[in-house]
């Protein structure tokens, strides 16, 4: 299991082994594993990519749209999918019938975690750029924020007061991506950063995670 969301009584869960989505009732107490090991939701993976032993999960970033009504995921290679959420919730539909529904939504550069705002941005903790990426609904993309030390930055969160916060892992400083020690540095960092309004002319929106506060 790797990342989850959660809407209302509705659990969305990303499995980055077999590759499939999971979902959990809270209030029935169903769950529902649709699409294992199905193309929509294996990585796609270069064949000169160099990671070490590393083995690139299959999906893993997950989000849920403002309304609940679209399930966005993606491996960390991409591309970003979309499937409306009453469709993975359909116990009557097949997996086939799932796959058929997967809209391809964007592609993007390798990254180890996103977050989403309530206007629909995605954003991006790009691990090959150290950066952190915003990509709008309509297609736009601007860098927000990059530091040399992002390195492997991973899912980040926006807080109900407007920051964004950037964990960094540091994971590619291990031995998993074939260094011959371990050349982490400690302590490990969680980078913050006060979203503005718009930036590069994409207006940003607030945390999916409650009102804003007083």
């Amino acid at each position: 299991m790797n990342d989850l969301r959660v809407f209302g009584d509705h659990v969305y869960v990303t499995d980055s082994g077999l590759g499939a989505l999971i979902y959990h009732d809270l209030k029935t107490g169903v769950t529902l594993r649709r699409m294992s090991g199905s193309p929509e939701m294996q990585a796609k993976v270069e064949p000169n990519m160099q990671q070490g032993s590393h083995q690139t999960p299959k999906i893993d970033m997950i989000e849920v749209s403002d309304d609940g009504e679209w399930l966005y995921a993606a491996a960390p290679t991409g591309p970003f999918i979309k499937i409306k959420t009453a469709a993975l919730r359909d116990a009557s539909l097949s997996d086939d019938d799932l796959a058929g529904q997967v809209e391809e939504y964007a592609t993007i550069a390798r990254s180890g975690g996103c977050a989403l705002d309530t206007n629909g941005n995605l954003y991006l903790s790009e691990l090959d750029n150290k950066r952190v990426t915003v990509l709008s609904p309509t297609g736009e993309t601007a860098v927000l924020t990059s530091d040399d030390e992002f390195i492997s930055p991973d899912g980040s969160f926006i807080s109900v007061d407007r920051k964004l916060y950037i964990p960094v892992t540091q994971s590619r400083r291990t031995r998993l991506f074939g260094n011959k020690q371990d050349m982490v540095k400690r302590p490990w960092k969680i980078y913050v950063v006060d979203l503005p309004e718009t930036f590069a002319g994409i207006k940003l929106g607030a945390s999916l995670n409650g009102p804003s506060l007083p």
